[in-house]
């Protein structure tokens, strides 16, 4: 197997979604699960910019920040809106790619973070949680006791 098989299969297998974008956040391409998690076709995302897609009023001034401090490898939150109207909570990271030395561009990896978030808020502790234990705490310990 080619290393050129190798990383294509990566990119067109890949359970998060991924974004090709130029050095000024011009999206050139994305994977096909983009399409299959955003509803978005592909060929009309193409030429647009990256921020556009996010859900913020400053979107474009904080891309163009992550862009020039990408060095950091840090993960941020990012939220965005899908083909639905459907706002989608990611976890974005920039990886860039070079060409002699000089990086000509960026993959834009999107880990849907809906289901994780779903789960966190049920586990969240609320009012009515500590006043149902509270309630039953008696019975928990008579049923311990015998």
């Amino acid at each position: 197997m080619s290393e050129t098989n190798i990383y294509e299969s990566l990119f067109e297998n890949n359970s998060d979604l991924i974004f090709i974008v130029n050095s000024e956040g011009i999206i050139l391409d994305a994977n096909p699960t983009v399409r299959e998690v955003t509803g978005y076709n592909i060929a009309e995302l193409k030429y647009k910019q990256f921020s556009s897609l996010l859900l913020h009023s400053k979107s474009e001034h904080i891309f163009k920040q992550l862009l020039s401090n990408f060095t950091k490898k840090t993960d941020i939150r990012v939220d965005m809106q899908n083909v639905n109207g459907d706002v989608m909570g990611c976890l974005l990271k920039f990886v860039p790619f070079y060409e002699h030395g000089e990086a000509k561009g960026y993959f834009i990896i999107l880990k849907d973070m809906r289901e994780l978030d779903k789960r966190v808020d049920q586990l969240i502790p609320t009012p009515f949680n500590y006043k149902s234990i509270t309630e039953n705490v008696l019975d928990v310990i008579i049923i311990m006791d015998e």
